[in-house]
């Protein structure tokens, strides 16, 4: 009865183990150290185009279109991982998969089993693919908005500058007027109205150039 029912809890464990290996959304990978593939999950087999089967008649370098990816891929990992007696290390770079160049973000760890004499490694394929691409998307709008505020900002200056410059030449020779004798109430009436008007639009173009400014 306790073997029955130890080996029950066997058979659960290894559904739920199925259960998610056939169901993630990431590409999963089992491996010995020297590149040949144990099994992969469907996943994995997508991302590559190819089937599962096939897959798990090969080796590690089968899944990329370019031949000297994986060597020097591996010679990466080996450093960070193996070389430096780490159990797991991420990465992050553009794979030439078989099913087309994809941004990865590679998780590798060695488990504490082996096979058949070999070390053992799980490697969990991520694509961030549509995350990169998103991120330059980002990048490159910040970079045009940034290019167009500084022309907007440009554009106020030199047009704030090309207005005040001739409108202080009227604003001078109108207080120069309404200073010289004799006076004619009707004239320095008017020449008021043009001084008030244009101390206003003056004001309101330094406002408009201290806005561009914040």
């Amino acid at each position: 009865r306790t073997i029955d029912q130890k080996s029950k809890q066997v058979l659960e464990k290894e559904d739920q183990f199925k259960n998610v290996w056939e169901s993630s959304l990431d590409g999963l990978m089992l491996s010995t150290d020297d590149g040949k593939i144990l099994t992969v999950n469907p996943n994995l087999a997508n991302m590559v185009q190819g089937k599962v089967q096939e897959l798990e008649q090969g080796y590690i370098k089968d899944l990329f279109y370019k031949p000297d990816f994986y060597q020097e891929s591996k010679a990466v990992i080996n450093d960070s991982l193996i070389g430096k007696d780490k159990d797991a290390c991420t990465f992050e770079m553009r794979m030439p998969l078989r099913g087309g160049d994809r941004d990865i973000e590679l998780f590798v760890s060695k488990l504490n089993t082996d096979y058949e004499g070999r070390v053992l490694i799980l490697s969990v394929f991520r694509d961030i693919t549509a995350k990169k691409a998103y991120e330059k998307g980002l990048k490159v709008a910040k970079e045009k908005a940034e290019e167009a505020s500084k022309m907007k900002t440009n554009f106020l200056s030199n047009i704030s500058h090309e207005i005040r410059t001739p409108l202080n030449g009227i604003l001078g020779s109108t207080e120069n007027i309404i200073l010289q004798p004799p006076p004619d109430a009707d004239l320095v009436s008017q020449l008021e109205i043009i001084r008030e008007s244009g101390e206003r639009l003056l004001d309101t173009i330094n406002g408009i150039l201290d806005i561009a400014k914040i």
